[in-house]
This record gives structure tokens, sequence and C-alpha cells, in this order.
């Protein structure tokens, strides 16, 4: 009985970010191809409705899932990770989905050397950039150390000790921000509260939901190339589909 019901709540989440309106259980029957009739579906939506899962607008409309179910669906199926990342399929699809997106991206090139400069300054001299830091020498020795390591692994190293330069480090990084009129949506002041969050580390889970708007963050990693992504949109956004413009076009 529980598989069945949980089955015709994954069915009703994803035909309704299909056709984005509430489903009857007739629609839900042959939207989905589901082995029961269409009472026996209307049975299990009073169930997933009992349990807070499920959700209807007026008695006489369709049903559609809760955000609770919306936001456990989006955290058992949204990865962390993922191998390929294409900016002009996110800008367009960010755009088609009201999606506000906040891109991070750099090149991954490797820590060459690390000078003194007469115990004023510490230069981190990367492969393309370099990275100018006041003198401390607990800390050039510590970077010293570092020599050999890509930005990615450095950066991880700083944020796991806590290191403040690391905004020296962000400024190698190349920013993009997409559909940004979403955040007035979820944030009255979004500079000071959204981007502050992102600034402190705060948004350490990949999903977070806050304000009616589901919060998602995402990372992609090669050897030359490292991009973090931070997307905001309503809990129903079909952020599946995002998925799959990300990978560009295939099928997540």
């Amino acid at each position: 009985m529980r598989e069945k019901v949980e089955s015709v709540l994954n069915a009703l989440i994803y035909t309704y970010l299909k056709l984005n309106k509430p489903i009857s259980s007739t629609t839900l029957k042959n939207e989905a191809d589901l082995p029961y009739s269409a009472s026996t579906i209307r049975s299990y939506l009073q169930t997933l409705e009992k349990n807070g899962l499920a959700q209807k607008e007026h008695i006489s409309s369709g049903s559609k899932p809760s955000v609770k179910a919306m936001v456990e669906f989006w955290q058992e199926v949204l990865p962390g990770r993922i191998d390929e990342f294409d900016i002009d399929n996110i800008k367009n699809k960010c755009e088609e989905l009201d999606i506000f997106a906040y891109i991070k991206m750099f090149d991954n090139q490797m820590l060459n050397e690390v000078y003194n400069f007469h115990n004023k300054f510490i230069i981190m001299e990367f492969e393309k950039d370099e990275v100018v830091l006041r003198y401390d020498e607990n800390l050039f020795n510590f970077l010293y150390s570092l020599r050999g390591l890509y930005l990615n692994d450095i950066r991880d190293i700083f944020k796991k000790y806590k290191i403040e330069n690391i905004k020296k480090l962000d400024n190698l990084y190349e920013y993009i921000t997409i559909n940004q009129k979403i955040l007035y949506n979820v944030y009255s002041e979004p500079e000071k509260s959204f981007f502050k969050k992102l600034e402190s580390n705060d948004l350490s889970d990949i999903i977070n939901y806050e304000k009616g708007a589901l919060i998602y963050k995402l990372r992609s990693s090669s050897f030359d190339k490292t991009i973090e992504a931070v997307f905001v949109a309503d809990v129903y956004s079909n952020f599946l589909d995002l998925i799959s413009s990300i990978k560009g076009g295939e099928n997540g």
C-alpha cells in the first residue's frame, strides 16, 4: 500500500512539473500511465493530502504536490555536482523558467611560487594570475607549503581553516548573475540578505527552502575549470528542466 501511494505521489510531482496545473485523478492516470483505476488514484491522493504531501486549491479542483513534498523531492533528486556546465543554455533556461542564477567560475590554475616581498607583501604566483596579501610570517610559511596545488584545492583549504584571505582568491572568479528580478519576489533587500549569506557561506546545504523559494547550490569541477552556482526560484519551478539544460540538453 505504502509503495503504491508513493508511486502516485511521484507521478503527481512529475506530472505537475510537466503541466503546471492541478491534476485530476483521470489526467494523472493517463499522463503517468499508472496501473490503477481513477477511483483508486483518487483514494491515494486523499491519503497524501492527510499526510500533508498533496493539496487542493479548492474541493472541486485537481491535486498538486505540497511544498513539503516538493522540498523532499528536490532534496532527493537534485545533484550537488555535475561534470558538464553549459552557460549559454543556463541563461536561456533561467529566463524561460523564471529562475535566478548566481554563477562563479575560475580557471583551476596551479600555484607555481610564493614570494616574500620585503616582509611587506606575500605574492602568490599562479599560472595565469597573481594574488597579493599582506605579509605574515606564519601565513607565508603555510602558503609556501601549498606550492604545486591547484586554486580549487587551495580555496577549499582556506575555507577549512577559515583563512580570511579567501576573498582575495575570490577575485580570480568570473561572476555572472541571471534574472536577478526573481530575488525581489523572495527577499525585501536581496543585496543585503541573499548575497551576504553567500559570502558568509550560510547556504551550506545543497537545498535550502525559505520565504517560499527553493535555493539550490550546484558545483561543477574539471581539471581546468571550476564552476559554482546558486539558483533561486519558486519551489514548483521545473529544476529538472534546468539540470537538463546545464548538461547541454541531456536528460538528467
